[in-house]
């Protein structure tokens, strides 16, 4: 335990004098002139993240539209094509309907004459 704090110690002092050495030799003045230019650069990227909002704003708004008219068509089409496939069915099952009643009065004719001859024959 005490080799850990007696290396903690060490290094907390090496970078102190680490510290102290580079103070000296470190340019201001050019950070300085770069502290100044960091608020014109984060401006003009502020400026253009807010204009990148702005197009994409635009552009999803303009999807939103697309895919709202888009949903609008289809539900129209579809009701107007079930409502077509609708009656189209009722058209086949009153075709079928007729077609029905037409073979029972065909059954109805064919029983009658069945019976006619069977009265003929006794």
């Amino acid at each position: 335990m005490k080799k850990l704090f007696l290396m903690l110690g060490g290094m907390v002092g090496l970078g102190a004098v680490l510290y102290f050495v580079t103070k000296d030799s470190i340019d201001f003045e050019g950070f300085a002139s770069i502290k100044d230019k960091i608020p014109k650069i984060e401006f003009d990227k502020v400026r253009q993240l807010l204009e990148q909002k702005e197009d994409i704003e635009e552009k999803i708004t303009n999807l939103a539209t697309t895919i709202t008219d888009s949903a609008k068509e289809l539900v129209e089409k579809s009701s107007e094509y079930a409502q077509d496939k609708k009656q189209s069915l009722l058209n086949i099952i009153d075709e079928a309907k007729n077609a029905i009643q037409e073979e029972k009065e065909k059954l109805k004719e064919i029983r009658e004459r069945l019976d006619n001859k069977d009265s003929e024959v006794v």
